[in-house]
Order: structure tokens, then sequence, then C-alpha cells
């Protein structure tokens, strides 16, 4: 006796424009803190004020990556793997990049 292959095609679905974007971001924001965190310890912790503009820039990067998945759950019949990792990345370095703000304002 052989088992049948069960095929199951989702016909309608497509990748959401939102969601590869807020993937992209979040690919982005997280490679652009590695780079900008090993070139401040590669100094000793005293980065030059671009490092910090860079870093900022990623803060907000961030917060438009996590608005774009969200945005793109509204949209039916789609892929959910790209906006739950822009929204999963973009949400951890949005708390990140601001425990790290909130640290350098206190000390």
């Amino acid at each position: 006796m052989s088992l049948k292959k069960s095929t199951y095609m989702f016909k309608g679905r497509s990748h959401s424009r939102d969601g590869l974007i807020s993937m992209a971001i979040g690919i982005a924001v997280v490679g652009t803190f590695s780079t900008i965190s090993f070139l401040s310890g590669k100094a000793g912790g005293n980065g030059s004020m671009g490092l910090g503009a860079i870093g900022l820039t990623c803060f907000v990067g961030s917060i438009w990556g996590f608005l774009f998945g969200i945005k793109s759950f509204k949209d039916k019949d789609i892929y959910y793997a790209p906006p739950i990792i822009g929204l999963g990345s973009n949400g951890i370095m949005m708390v990140v990049l601001f425990t790290l703000y909130i640290i350098g304002i206190l000390s």
C-alpha cells in the first residue's frame, strides 16, 4: 500500500510589499548596529559623533521598519514570514537602542 503525497496549493498568496520592506530594514539595522558596535569597541568605547548619528538613524529606521511590519499584517492572503522577521528584528533593535541611549543619558 502506497501513501499518496498530499499536495496543498496556496493560490493567491503573495509577499506583502510592506512586509518585505520591514524585513529589509530590520536586516539593515541589525547589520549597521553590529558594525558601529565593533567600531566603537575598537575605539575603546570612545566612538566619534558620526557613530552616534548612525546609531540614532538606526533607531529611527527600526521604528519605521516596525510600522511597516504592522501595516503589512492588514493585507489579505500574504506570506507571514517576512513581516514576522521584520517585526521581531526591528522590535528588538528598538528596545536595545533605546536602552543604550537611556544608559548613555544617565551616565
